[in-house]
């Protein structure tokens, strides 16, 4: 958390926009697998990763065009990359951004490193991406190739910690399996293919049955019972923090005495609640900004959005003149 709020105010002690700085103190916590986006997004019930983010600005940012000098925007992006670390630069916007625009939301994303920077890079081309709100492997390729964020393979989202919880939460074994194709690289090819299919429905429907596709073993001796499903809290609704860490009754049983009761000298940060994140920014110019990034729900339906991307729901970022009231005293 600590370095979340360095990386952000980072950006504002350099003159750099709340945008930005949002982006990278939420880009810090989606590399952290302690909390639910990024690398340590929650599985859902069909054991895939299906991330969602968004970003919202009191007033569009300038374009660089119009408003700063080379050099100018030269220390911007410098200042951005700074910031992010290892992650992509972040360069100020290129095109006129209509005042009316303000805010972009993205679901249902599996191969994004880092969910937000690609929401930005939707946001800050609307000439590309006219739509507020973008889904599945259309929202992925476009923000690829806009730079947005690096792909990344199935297997850098695979955590024990999720895992675990993911099978726990079904009422299944503590099997640790690594998939084969979590290991292989992202083919934007093969991203470009999905997407043509989906707009096509060439998708068979999903099929539901006793048994998840993706946990299916033959060593398995318990069988998915939609009973089980929803008794581990998986139905829909807002995501709070308490959903993605280990306190549930059923998680606590497997855990061991001494990792749940534990002297106050022994106490971890990370036993604390780590779920969705977000942060919010004033900067110099006085624009509002705020994000947000999430796994989910645990052990959520394939193809959930929750509350987290919905403008309203789960975020809001605005600005207004406050005028001057005279109070008199009442007798």
């Amino acid at each position: 958390m600590r370095l979340a709020l360095a990386k952000g105010y980072a950006v504002l002690e350099r003159g750099g926009s709340a945008l930005d700085a949002v982006t990278a103190a939420v880009s810090a916590m989606e590399d952290d697998e302690n909390f639910n986006a990024g690398r340590g997004a929650v599985f859902n019930a069909h054991g895939n990763i299906e991330m969602e983010a968004s970003i919202m600005t009191s007033r569009p940012p300038p374009t660089t065009d119009t408003t700063f000098s080379q050099d100018e925007k030269e220390a911007s992006t410098l200042r951005s990359s700074a910031a992010m670390g290892d992650a992509a630069v972040l360069p100020l916007p290129s095109q006129s951004i209509p005042p009316h625009r303000r805010c972009m939301s993205a679901t249902l994303l599996r191969h994004a490193r880092n969910p937000i920077q690609l929401v930005r890079a939707l946001y800050l081309n609307p000439t590309q991406v006219p739509h507020p709100y973008l889904s599945s492997s259309e929202a992925e390729v476009l923000g690829f190739k806009l730079h947005g964020s690096r792909p990344a393979p199935l297997s850098y989202f695979w955590t024990r910690r999720r895992w675990l919880e993911h099978r726990r939460g079904l009422g299944l074994s503590d099997d640790l399996p690594y998939l084969a194709e979590h290991q292989q690289e992202v083919d934007i090819s093969s991203l470009r293919a999905d997407s043509e299919r989906e707009r096509h429905h060439e998708f068979p429907p999903p099929s539901y049955s006793e048994q998840t596709p993706s946990l299916y073993r033959s060593s398995d001796t318990q069988s998915y019972k939609r009973s089980s499903f929803e008794s581990s809290g998986s139905s829909a609704g807002p995501e709070t923090p308490s959903m993605s860490v280990h306190d549930d009754a059923s998680l606590r049983e497997h855990q061991p005495r001494s990792s749940i009761e534990t002297d106050e000298d022994d106490f971890d940060p990370a036993s604390l609640p780590q779920g969705t994140v977000g942060a919010v920014a004033l900067d110099s110019h006085g624009t509002v900004a705020c994000a947000t990034s999430t796994g989910g729900k645990r052990n959520k339906m394939q193809g959930r959005i929750g509350d987290t991307p919905t403008p309203g729901a789960g975020f809001w970022a605005e600005e207004w003149a406050q005028r001057d009231v005279s109070m008199r005293k009442l007798d």
